[in-house]
Protein backbone atom coordinates (compact mmCIF):
# COMPACT_ATOMS: atom_id res chain seq x y z
CA UNK A 1 0.00 0.00 0.00
CA UNK A 2 1.10 3.26 -1.25
CA UNK A 3 0.30 6.30 1.26
CA UNK A 4 0.68 9.77 0.23
CA UNK A 5 0.67 12.89 2.63
CA UNK A 6 -0.34 16.27 0.86
CA UNK A 7 -1.67 19.83 1.59
CA UNK A 8 -5.56 19.53 2.23
CA UNK A 9 -7.86 21.71 -0.19
CA UNK A 10 -11.55 22.79 0.10
CA UNK A 11 -12.20 19.94 -2.12
CA UNK A 12 -11.20 17.52 0.65
CA UNK A 13 -13.63 19.30 3.49
CA UNK A 14 -16.10 16.51 2.52
CA UNK A 15 -13.83 13.69 3.52
CA UNK A 16 -12.61 15.61 6.05
CA UNK A 17 -15.81 15.95 8.09
CA UNK A 18 -16.47 12.08 7.03
CA UNK A 19 -14.02 11.04 8.61
CA UNK A 20 -13.99 13.32 11.80
CA UNK A 21 -17.69 11.87 12.67
CA UNK A 22 -16.84 8.29 11.55
CA UNK A 23 -13.59 7.75 13.97
CA UNK A 24 -15.70 9.63 16.65
CA UNK A 25 -18.14 7.53 16.89
CA UNK A 26 -15.73 4.46 16.47
CA UNK A 27 -13.94 5.71 19.48
CA UNK A 28 -16.33 6.64 21.49
CA UNK A 29 -18.87 3.61 21.42
CA UNK A 30 -20.19 2.66 24.68
CA UNK A 31 -17.85 5.87 26.13
CA UNK A 32 -20.23 8.56 25.33
CA UNK A 33 -24.40 8.26 24.58
CA UNK A 34 -25.48 6.61 21.46
CA UNK A 35 -27.98 9.23 20.61
CA UNK A 36 -25.50 11.65 21.21
CA UNK A 37 -22.96 10.34 18.84
CA UNK A 38 -25.43 9.40 16.29
CA UNK A 39 -26.38 13.49 16.35
CA UNK A 40 -23.10 14.45 15.29
CA UNK A 41 -23.27 15.80 11.72
CA UNK A 42 -20.99 14.96 8.86
CA UNK A 43 -22.79 18.60 7.07
CA UNK A 44 -21.70 20.37 10.10
CA UNK A 45 -18.58 18.95 9.75
CA UNK A 46 -18.01 19.50 6.42
CA UNK A 47 -18.80 23.26 6.37
CA UNK A 48 -16.71 23.72 9.30
CA UNK A 49 -13.35 22.36 7.80
CA UNK A 50 -14.42 24.10 4.72
CA UNK A 51 -13.87 27.32 6.36
CA UNK A 52 -10.63 26.22 8.01
CA UNK A 53 -9.32 25.63 4.58
CA UNK A 54 -10.94 28.69 3.18
CA UNK A 55 -9.22 30.66 6.09
CA UNK A 56 -6.25 29.38 5.49
CA UNK A 57 -5.88 27.09 8.60
CA UNK A 58 -3.16 24.05 8.19
CA UNK A 59 -4.23 20.72 7.23
CA UNK A 60 -2.52 17.47 5.80
CA UNK A 61 -4.35 14.48 4.13
CA UNK A 62 -2.99 11.08 4.24
CA UNK A 63 -4.73 9.17 0.91
CA UNK A 64 -4.42 5.42 0.56
CA UNK A 65 -5.75 6.11 -2.00
CA UNK A 66 -8.66 8.01 -1.26
CA UNK A 67 -8.27 10.72 1.85
CA UNK A 68 -8.44 8.47 4.88
CA UNK A 69 -7.06 10.76 7.42
CA UNK A 70 -6.03 14.43 8.21
CA UNK A 71 -4.43 16.29 10.66
CA UNK A 72 -4.59 20.03 11.48
CA UNK A 73 -1.43 21.98 13.11
CA UNK A 74 -0.19 25.40 13.54
CA UNK A 75 1.14 27.57 15.93
CA UNK A 76 0.52 26.62 19.76
CA UNK A 77 -2.49 28.52 20.95
CA UNK A 78 -1.61 29.60 24.44
CA UNK A 79 2.06 30.17 24.95
CA UNK A 80 5.52 30.84 23.50
CA UNK A 81 6.51 30.36 19.85
CA UNK A 82 5.88 26.77 19.13
CA UNK A 83 3.45 24.48 17.28
CA UNK A 84 0.57 22.56 18.06
CA UNK A 85 -1.14 19.76 16.74
CA UNK A 86 -4.81 20.64 16.90
CA UNK A 87 -6.32 17.66 15.56
CA UNK A 88 -5.70 14.13 14.16
CA UNK A 89 -7.94 11.61 12.56
CA UNK A 90 -8.05 8.41 10.62
CA UNK A 91 -11.24 6.57 9.17
CA UNK A 92 -11.59 3.56 11.71
CA UNK A 93 -11.61 1.20 8.65
CA UNK A 94 -6.99 3.02 8.43
CA UNK A 95 -6.95 2.19 11.74
CA UNK A 96 -3.49 0.22 13.09
CA UNK A 97 -1.99 0.68 9.78
CA UNK A 98 1.07 2.94 10.35
CA UNK A 99 -1.01 5.82 8.46
CA UNK A 100 -1.74 7.88 11.84
CA UNK A 101 2.66 7.62 12.11
CA UNK A 102 2.95 8.87 8.97
CA UNK A 103 0.53 11.83 9.19
CA UNK A 104 2.24 12.62 12.69
CA UNK A 105 5.91 12.83 11.00
CA UNK A 106 4.57 15.13 8.28
CA UNK A 107 3.49 17.44 10.81
CA UNK A 108 6.34 17.47 12.89
CA UNK A 109 8.50 18.15 9.40
CA UNK A 110 6.26 20.53 8.92
CA UNK A 111 6.38 22.41 11.75
CA UNK A 112 10.10 22.48 11.92
CA UNK A 113 9.89 24.11 8.46
CA UNK A 114 7.97 26.70 9.65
Amino acid sequence: MTAVVRPATEADAGAIGEIHVRSWQAAYDGLMPAEFLARISVGNRTAGWARTLRDGGRVLVVEAPQVVGFAAFGPRRDGPDEGELYAIYLHPEAWSRGLGRLLHEQVLTSLAES
